[in-house]
């Protein structure tokens, strides 16, 4: 009788135990860099006022211009509400693209549905979310000198060798990471791309999302329909901001580029989003296009998971964006074997293992997608099977 009752009260409250379960454990995080980086050299001409400027250097850019500063990143840690063992030492670093902040990670904070964070947590892996220099709550140097993929990279590679070293800020302090899953988004895949170009051996995995390596090559197509312009002038939470920081300010742009046809999300996120909308700089959309490039010496897992209508990185010559809202048409990512995705296998010639995932019904930010729960499962399903 008695050891019943015990039973009984052993199962009531590991019951209760899960059910406050809710989530991970999360804690804001500064994190000192000091870094040097060889950034572009822009011509004399170049303006932060003139998105003409910004277009016209691309053709002329030399990357001789040394930068050598120390800023500080801000970031969010999780420890995952589901404790692996094998999964202590692992760490998933979390990119984020351009416009967007560390937030874009747990879906704008919206629902747990859209949350790549909440999906991590309950698959047991540690997380750690960055706001990019010049983004949310990090430093904002010069957005044409100083902004730019060179030194983003690098401010991401020291980061990662921290994590290893164990030399993070508190609560970090002393914790060391033996693997490390770099997570980008958009742009945030392309500095993963460029960080295992320079740095082949800091990631054991690259897991690049809204990415191919075919971008856009029509940018002015990009600048125009999103009606790019100087956050300080076009939002007031900007307003101290530098002029070479810049902003959507086409609603129907930022949808073209960012979401696919309607009914693949729920339109009250995709409000929320945009009304929540951040920053590129000037200095990242002249030098961003060269941060794709043949990793050749990068020997770790590269899967590469981008929604099917992917209006950035499956439409060459950007015409859907142009024609979509006349004729309807979207882009096409094509089979994850032959498409676009498939084809990106060759940037990384002696990557251990090479795959790809099309999400269906989704966009560019696929993570914001109603389809974004089962890409989720599907990506930590492929880290499993990979042996992290």
């Amino acid at each position: 009788m008695i050891l019943s009752l015990i039973l009984t009260l052993l199962s009531i409250t590991h019951l209760f135990a899960s059910s406050l379960a809710t989530g991970p454990t999360c804690t804001t995080i500064s994190i000192p860099v000091s870094i040097s980086a060889q950034n572009a050299r822009f011509p004399a001409d170049f303006t932060t006022t003139s998105l003409l400027s910004v277009v016209g250097a691309l053709g002329a850019v030399v990357f001789d211009s040394l930068i050598t500063d120390s800023y500080t990143i801000v970031g969010t840690y999780c420890e995952p509400e589901v404790l692996v063992e094998g999964r202590k030492g692992t760490v998933q670093v979390l990119v984020h693209g351009a416009t967007y902040t560390r937030g874009y990670w747990t879906g704008d904070g919206y629902s747990d549905r859209y949350s790549w964070v909440a999906a991590a947590s309950k698959a047991g892996y540690p997380t750690l979310a960055i706001d990019r220099l010049g983004n949310g709550d990090s430093d904002h140097p010069d957005p044409i000198l100083a902004v730019q993929y060179p030194v983003e990279v690098e401010t991401i590679h020291q980061i990662i060798v921290k994590l290893r070293a164990g030399t993070l800020p508190p609560p970090l302090n002393g914790q060391k990471f033996t693997k490390v899953i770099y997570v980008g988004h958009s742009y945030g895949s392309i500095i993963g791309n460029a960080l295992a170009t320079s740095h082949p051996q800091d990631t054991d995995a690259l897991l690049l999302t809204g990415w191919s390596s075919t971008f856009i090559t029509l940018i002015p197509t990009v600048l125009g329909t999103a009606v790019v312009l100087p956050a300080s002038l076009t939002l007031p939470r900007f307003k101290s901001l530098p002029l070479g920081y810049l902003t959507i300010n086409s609603q129907p742009g930022f949808r073209g580029l960012f979401f696919a046809s309607p009914g693949t999300y729920d339109p009250a996120l995709f409000d929320y989003d945009f009304a929540n909308r951040g920053t590129i700089t000037a200095g990242e959309a002249a030098t961003l296009a060269f941060g794709v490039n043949t990793a050749s010496e990068y020997t770790g897992k590269v899967f590469v998971v981008t929604g099917e209508r992917d209006a950035i990185f499956c439409n060459v010559l950007g015409l859907n964006i142009l024609l979509g809202g006349i004729l309807g048409t979207q882009s096409e990512c094509g089979d994850a074997e032959t498409g676009y995705l498939g084809r990106s296998r060759s940037l990384f010639p002696r990557a251990s293992a090479f795959d790809a995932f099309v999400v269906p019904d989704a966009g560019h930010c696929w993570q914001l997608h109603y389809t974004a729960e089962k890409a989720f499962g599907t990506v930590h399903e492929w880290l499993a099977k990979q042996g992290f």
